[in-house]
């Protein structure tokens, strides 16, 4: 690594250094066994206040891969949508947006819609436009004058 340049760790890293942080090891520790300089292993550490991330999960409402692979399967075998939703036990409407929404009949994969489907899980957090929000009005004397443009004092 070039001197100056910021270390990049890998997910199976990062699983790594949260895998030993958590079982006690040191920070100096970590860092020899990562191959990483106990300044990189800190700034990680640092970042999050010293709390791993939750192990993601895939919510029971959503398709698993073995739903995708039946659906791959069923439109290969040239069944119709009802006929695979009738397989799965799955609303119609369900089988039909995952197929639209992954590339249609011709180009739909299992793998890559699950892929797809699992990266944009991911919550990420809300940018509010704060020139946009909008904030309740005065409908006092005292808030009316304000808008008019006259002093406070004589508005009363």
């Amino acid at each position: 690594m070039r001197p100056g340049r910021r270390a990049r760790l890998t997910g199976a890293h990062r699983e790594e250094l949260w895998r030993r942080y958590k079982a006690g090891e040191t920070i100096l520790g970590i860092g020899r066994a990562l191959g990483q300089r106990p300044t990189t292993i800190h700034r990680v550490l640092q970042s999050t206040g010293g709390i791993g991330p939750v192990q993601r999960r895939r919510s029971a409402r959503v398709l698993s891969f073995a739903e995708r692979e039946e659906i791959s399967r069923g439109i290969s075998a040239g069944h119709s949508f009802r006929a695979i939703a009738r397989n799965l036990q799955r609303a119609v409407s369900t089988v039909s947006q995952e197929v639209a929404r992954h590339g249609g009949r011709a180009r739909y994969r299992a793998a890559d819609a699950d892929l797809t489907a699992w990266d944009s899980a991911r919550k990420l957090p809300r940018q509010v436009d704060s020139s946009k929000l909008e904030f309740p009005r005065r409908s006092t004397a005292r808030g009316n004058a304000l808008a008019a443009g006259f002093p406070a004092h004589r508005a009363a």
